[in-house]
């Protein structure tokens, strides 16, 4: 008696499962952000688990899948959910009476959106759909019940189940309009912090407060010597005369600026004529400007001894500093050393030394 008993039992179970709708649960699809495959296996089993523990339908594992799509004779792939004519022959293959078709994505600050659809399993007709947001994987799994709940809890015919399907599609639609905005939104913002960032760096040896590097150059010094001359007639009998008397300059020196504001600067060139062996020290305040990758630089100023100076160079940004052209124009108000005139060009390469802000 008690086999008989025991084998009616299984005989009735064996009914309820021929008689109990199938639910396929394909893999979730991720929406271009990047997630580990594990974390979106992990989430389809969510589903899947969340859908057999309502004890009226019969949902297959990924597993038995797989399995059975590749027993079929089209030999089907896991990847060819995403094909809509090959998921209606995938249904059939798996005699689903509904798919229930997951996307998933995650925003930059870690929140995870999820959307269910729930599908007819022969005409692919949307029957209902669900969406979350979580704050994290432990949170997505949590929702699954009532995912599940929401989208098969009603369910027993189609037609039933069309009812609100206009309803929450239209909802969907303006969700999924207000994900792709915010997308939008932050995939701006990523932009043009980058872009800020790139600006940044690129112009960062504008932003130095001293700037020093070696030079070289020459010029030509005209000077004027008072000198006594003769008359011819007789012992003491001279007049003097200026002569003029012109020298080569071969300069190798240091320039040292100091950029006190954005358009100010001071100069100071330390330099040794070579040919002559004497040291030059000219110091100017420049007004400064750095269009793009160049630098312009006009200044007055006085080279110690000698006179007045003018000064004009022009640079541009290569490597982590500058090169740059400069002319020196010295003249001999203000001297006490010289009477006469010194212009000087000079090349070099100076280096950008601590930030002004």
């Amino acid at each position: 008696m008690k086999r008989i008993i025991v084998g009616m039992v299984m005989v009735l179970a064996a009914l309820v499962t021929c008689w109990a709708e199938v639910v396929v649960v394909p893999p979730f699809q991720d929406r271009n952000s990047g997630m580990r495959s594990t974390d979106i296996e992990n989430i389809t089993d969510s589903l899947i688990n969340a859908v057999y523990r309502t004890g009226r339908f019969e949902v297959p594992d990924r597993d038995e899948q797989a399995r059975k799509l590749q027993l079929d004779e089209n030999n089907f792939q896991i990847s060819d959910w995403s094909d809509e004519t090959k998921t209606i022959e995938m249904g059939k293959v798996l005699n689903a009476d509904f798919i229930v078709r997951g996307v998933v994505s995650q925003y930059s600050d870690g929140r995870i959106y999820v959307m269910v659809r729930l599908l007819h399993g022969t005409t692919l007709k949307l029957l209902g759909a669900a969406e979350r947001e979580s704050a994290n994987f432990r949170e997505v799994r949590d929702q699954m019940s009532s995912i599940v709940k929401e989208l098969l809890g009603d369910v027993k015919t189609v037609a039933d189940a069309e009812r609100d399907a206009a309803r929450r599609s239209a909802e969907i639609a303006r969700r999924e309009a207000e994900w792709a905005a915010q997308e939008r939104r932050e995939a701006e913002r990523a932009q043009a912090e980058a872009e800020r960032v790139t600006k940044q760096e690129r112009d960062a040896w504008k932003n130095k407060r001293w700037y020093i590097g070696p030079f070289i150059g020459g010029g030509v010094l005209n000077y004027f010597i008072e000198e006594w001359v003769s008359n011819g007639l007789g012992s003491g009998n001279y007049y003097t005369e200026w002569t003029e008397y012109t020298a080569g300059l071969f300069e190798i020196g240091s320039q040292v600026q100091l950029q006190v504001a954005k358009y100010f600067a001071i100069e100071a060139d330390v330099t040794l004529d070579v040919l002559n062996l004497y040291p030059v020290l000219p110091i100017f305040a420049e007004f400064t400007l750095q269009p793009g990758i160049t630098e312009i630089n006009v200044g007055i100023g006085y080279t110690i001894g000698l006179g007045l100076s003018f000064e004009a160079s022009v640079g541009i940004h290569a490597g982590p500093g500058i090169i740059f052209a400069e002319f020196i124009q010295i003249t001999p108000w203000g001297s006490f050393l010289l009477d006469g005139y010194a212009s000087v060009g000079a090349i070099g390469y100076k280096f950008g030394i601590r930030n002004r802000k």
